[in-house]
């Protein structure tokens, strides 16, 4: 029997909306429960960790989540597996400026990266091959941030979120276009960080050829991109936006920030809001974007909202919970080949040959994410990511993205202190890819009263473990010594050496040679160096524990040993405060003020930077107890009580001249401002009170490795 026109039309819009609903919709469409829906909205985001305590409480099954922004974070988190407890527990241990800053723990550093590692920074510019401005395009670039990330999500190596425990979609903003982008495979890590690039504050994530920035833009509570994902199934939303600030509120760049978002997604959310089947809204409004206190309340606050509206959410399932089902997990497809696109040369080839055994296997996205982890300690490497791309149903092709630093870059920075004439403005430049890719050519200067000038050139890094290092240095220095009068000299010199990497050991050997001009003579030097340094430190601007130890010294005419030694340490006392141990000796030659000892020159004691102890030799030790008075997200504020000791020796080591200084500091270390104002008592009765903004630097002489 024929069928009739218009019902086999019928039957053919029937089958098509039903394979519609299959194929569009994830494999867990089936199962009953609620699709999440996580807004943006920055700290206040930590109130859907609250939402979900409080889901998970009373059984009711999450089968998808959606998140924006911040949402997008715990959304992960959570589809990973992760319950209410261990995110609490995720985001307790949370340092938020760590994050921020993109700074590497000195362990991680490349080898001779100490060169280049500018830890204060008032401007930084990037230019292109072309020396055309390319950035930078944020003020942070979150690399610490998505090494986290890929951290935490490592415990679900999935290429396909649609496999993770629970199904979650990221939304992030196309710059170019304004569009929504939903990020539903790949590097779960990557999706994470796109979501949350706030405009201004992060650089954009590019992905797939797109400069992605935060999903809030375009959709900052995505109710309507999660019922074209989940079909069929409620929406449970959970919106943390800010409400508005008056004008009296906007005070600081955030709250400029955080109402522009607010602004620009105030429409958006409106109509999101209407289309999900439950809204929950935490009393989060007034909470900054980027606190740093009052978490625990925030979560709180997120569980008291769902709690409220439980009623709702039970009734969309007949007042009670429904019972998770289990769900299949499709095979991982076999490696076809691997590739790397944006870099060549050895260190490509050597990741490559590293990931051969890879090739005929099952994909393994933890060994990927290894790699990728890896890429991002090397010097030079701003970013790196993977894609797969599907061959046939069971085969795939593994694509690393590696995103390199710029080949110039510009950074200004500086020294200042009124108790000390070593104040200089600093200029960098740094070029990469010179002569071959993985090398750096950089000039650094200070322009100052006391001047200073280096020139450095580093190869490329050798099986990782060895790295050739030349540097022209030139510099003007003058010092009044306590109870004399003024020293002022010239240096030229070169050293040119290796870099060497031994367990958790740098070394460095080279040989060294100059010329000093004192009172209208030249005196020229020459003899073999050596630098070594062990530093575990877990941050090298404000650590909360480790050691840093650095020796550096040179046997000026093969005859006297000349040199350094540095000791800083860290021991914890509780959350908020430490105690800091640092010392160190200087060998000198003090019939010859061009290689004499001056204790207090380097800020060893600060109430003899002006005038330090001219010697043959110093020591000095101290020990600093800080407490952190107020944190932000831009570092804390500490207040350090010290006392610092210190001994100047003449030849023989004997009739040693001994000083001490005791006193009070407000300090504030960061990448951008690495403040002190402070208040210091010393031995002779003298009270002096001083700020200093940076460190003095040195310019090649010693070389630290």
């Amino acid at each position: 029997m024929r069928m009739p026109k218009k019902g086999a039309l019928f039957f053919l819009s029937v089958w098509v909306a039903f394979f519609m609903c299959f194929f569009n919709g994830v494999t867990a469409a089936a199962d009953g429960g609620v699709v999440l829906v996580l807004s943006g909205g920055g700290i206040r985001g930590l109130a859907h960790i609250g939402v979900i305590k409080a889901l998970e409480e009373r059984n009711v099954p999450v089968v998808g989540i959606v998140g924006t922004s911040m949402g997008s974070l715990v959304g992960a988190l959570a589809s990973c597996g992760y319950d209410a407890p261990q995110l609490e527990k995720i985001i307790g241990d949370i340092d938020l400026t760590e994050l921020l800053y993109d700074r590497t723990a000195p362990s991680k550093m490349a080898i001779g990266e100490r060169a280049l590692a500018e830890q204060q920074t008032l401007l930084r510019i990037d230019m292109d091959k072309s020396w055309r401005v390319e950035g930078p395009k944020g003020a942070m670039q979150g690399k610490r941030l998505i090494e986290r990330f890929a951290r935490w999500t490592s415990v679900c190596p999935v290429n396909n979120f649609d496999n993770l425990p629970v199904p979650f979609a990221a939304v992030a903003t196309d710059l170019v276009s304004g569009e929504a982008v939903v990020i539903r495979q790949g590097d779960l890590a990557s999706a994470m960080r796109a979501s949350m690039s706030i405009p201004g504050l992060f650089e954009p994530w590019e992905m797939d050829g797109r400069l992605l920035v935060d999903g809030g833009l375009a959709a900052n509570l995505p109710v309507r991109i999660a019922k074209k994902i989940f079909p069929n199934h409620p929406i449970v939303a959970v919106d943390v936006t800010g409400k508005g600030k008056s004008k009296e509120e906007i005070r600081t760049v955030m709250d400029v920030i955080d109402q522009s978002i607010t602004v620009m997604t105030r429409r958006t959310v409106e109509e999101d809001a209407r289309y999900a089947d439950v809204l929950i809204t935490p009393d989060v409004s007034k909470v900054p974007i980027l606190s740093t206190r009052g978490w625990d309340e925030i979560i709180e606050r997120g569980y008291i909202a769902a709690a409220d509206k439980m009623p709702e959410v039970l009734a969309l399932f007949g007042g009670g919970g429904v019972a998770k089902t289990g769900r299949m997990r499709p095979e991982k497809p076999v490696v076809e080949s691997i590739a790397i696109e944006g870099m060549g040369g050895e260190v490509a080839k050597e990741i490559l040959e590293s990931c051969e055994d890879c090739i005929g296997k099952p994909l393994d996205v933890s060994r990927l994410q290894e790699v990728c982890r890896s890429l991002r300690e090397r010097e030079g490497i701003k970013e790196a990511s993977y894609v797969v791309q599907r061959k046939t149903s069971s085969t795939a092709k593994v694509i690393i993205k590696v995103e390199k630093e710029p080949p110039y870059q510009f950074v200004l920075s500086g020294y200042a202190s009124n108790l000390s004439p070593n104040r200089q403005l600093y200029g960098d430049l740094f070029m990469r890819d010179v002569v071959y890719e993985g090398d750096v050519l950089y000039v650094k200067t200070g322009i100052g009263e006391n001047w200073g000038a280096q020139v450095g050139y580093l190869g490329i890094i050798d099986d990782e473990s060895m790295r050739f290092g030349l540097d022209l240095f030139a510099l003007k220095e003058e010092y009044q010594p306590e109870g004399l009068g003024a020293y002022e000299w010239k240096k030229y010199g070169l050293t040119v050496g290796e870099y060497i990497k031994t367990g958790e050991l740098r070394w460095y050997l080279g040989y060294k040679m100059g010329e000093a001009r004192y009172e209208g003579e030249n005196h020229s030097f020459h003899g073999p160096s050596i630098g070594i340094a062990w530093d575990n430190r877990d941050d090298p601007i404000d650590p909360e524990k480790g050691t840093e130890i650095n020796v550096a010294g040179w046997l000026e005419d093969n005859s006297m040993l000349l040199g350094r030694v540095e000791v800083r340490s860290i021991l914890p006392l509780g959350q908020s405060s430490k105690v800091i141990f640092r010392g160190g000796a200087i060998l000198g030659d003090q019939g010859r003020p061009w290689f004499s000892a001056y204790l207090g020159a380097k800020n060893e004691l600060y109430s003899r930077a002006y005038h330090p102890l001219k010697g043959e030799n110093a020591a000095w030790a101290g020990l600093t107890y800080r407490k952190a008075l107020t944190e932000s997200w831009w570092g804390r504020v500490y207040v350090d009580l010290f006392a610092t000791g210190g001994r100047v020796y003449p030849e023989d080591w004997e009739d040693a001249r001994e000083v001490w200084e005791t006193g009070l500091a407000v300090t504030l270390p960061g990448k951008i401002l690495d403040g002190k104002i402070f208040v210091v008592y010393d031995d002779e009765g003298d009270w002096s009170f001083g700020y200093s903004l940076g460190s003095p630097r040195d310019y090649g002489e010693l070389v630290y490795p």
